[in-house]
């Protein structure tokens, strides 16, 4: 019976000795905390969008891809991961998946602006012209003044030109005379070539604010 209970005095002793050992070593090891991809200490995913917008806003897409991605397997309902997976996959020219991504963001939130102007240049970019109208019109409706936070090179005047450009292309000439209007008033058309003007607007207008 003694040898029993000093048996088990030492079996105690070793099992506190070891928790002891396993959280000084916790609380010395900065990284464990700092790990994006662990669940407990990143719920949300935060510090792994973070990066992916980084990634975005320097143009390394690829990088911004695989953030987002690995964002969105931590927390699949994170809306600005959708958002982020969506432009990036927008820039690598995957149409079709920035739409689903955009979609998905819409889904969860329909106020979702950054995912309606997002959509409206995707759509425009496989010439689902009313899409792009709907969603640029969306995105203004929601925010009249938009610029885009991580490029501040997009905004209300690009969706003007979206619009423009859907109308162009339905055919609805006025309507887009309109909106080029609201980007430049000092454009003229002529009204015995609005086609060809409209065209040469359009393509002189989108060189110009792609070039700010």
């Amino acid at each position: 019976m003694m040898m029993r209970q000093i048996q088990y005095a030492t079996f105690a002793q070793v099992i506190v000795l070891l928790a002891f050992i396993s959280a000084t070593a916790l609380v010395g090891c900065g990284p464990d905390f700092d790990n994006p991809l662990d669940p407990k200490n990143n719920p949300g995913g935060s510090v792994l969008i973070d990066t992916g917008w980084t990634s975005y806003e320097r143009g390394d897409i690829d990088e911004a891809i695989t953030k987002f991605r690995q964002a969105i397997n931590l927390a699949p309902q994170n809306v600005d991961a959708r958002v982020g997976l969506g432009w990036s996959l927008f820039l690598d020219q995957d149409a079709q998946g920035a739409i689903n991504e955009f979609q998905s963001a819409l889904n969860m939130d329909a106020n979702a602006v950054d995912a309606h102007v997002g959509l409206a240049g995707a759509f425009l970019s496989i010439e689902a012209y009313q899409s792009a109208i709907d969603h640029a019109q969306a995105a203004l409706q929601r925010r009249p003044n938009y610029t885009f936070v991580h490029n501040p090179l997009i905004t209300s005047e690009n969706l003007h030109l979206v619009l423009a450009e859907g109308y162009y292309y339905l055919g609805d000439y006025t309507k887009a005379m309109e909106e080029i209007a609201t980007v430049d008033a000092s454009v003229e058309i002529d009204p015995d070539n609005v086609e060809s003007d409209l065209l040469r607007a359009l393509e002189e207008l989108t060189q110009s604010v792609d070039g700010r």
